[in-house]
């Protein structure tokens, strides 16, 4: 019996796809990913859970490198 949700946790094409929908979102925030994935894309849901951490740590390292960033250009002018 083919098991989806075995497969997905290993689908690369999956992991692609969910990778660009979280890039090209804009979102910093895990809650506001996982409630964009449950709403426009819902079969993906189960996915976005299995692979939590890894979003999760791509998510704070966005924030992060947005805050720096900022803070270099803020320390620079003056």
């Amino acid at each position: 019996m083919y098991d989806y949700f075995t497969h997905a946790e290993n689908n690369e094409d999956l992991l692609n796809q969910v990778y660009e929908v979280m890039r090209d979102s804009g979102i910093k925030e895990f809650a506001d990913f996982t409630d964009l994935i449950a709403k426009q894309f819902p079969d993906l849901l189960y996915f976005v859970f299995s692979k939590s951490y890894f979003f999760k740590i791509y998510l704070d390292s966005k924030r992060y490198i947005e805050i720096k960033q900022k803070d270099d250009e803020d320390n620079h002018g003056k």
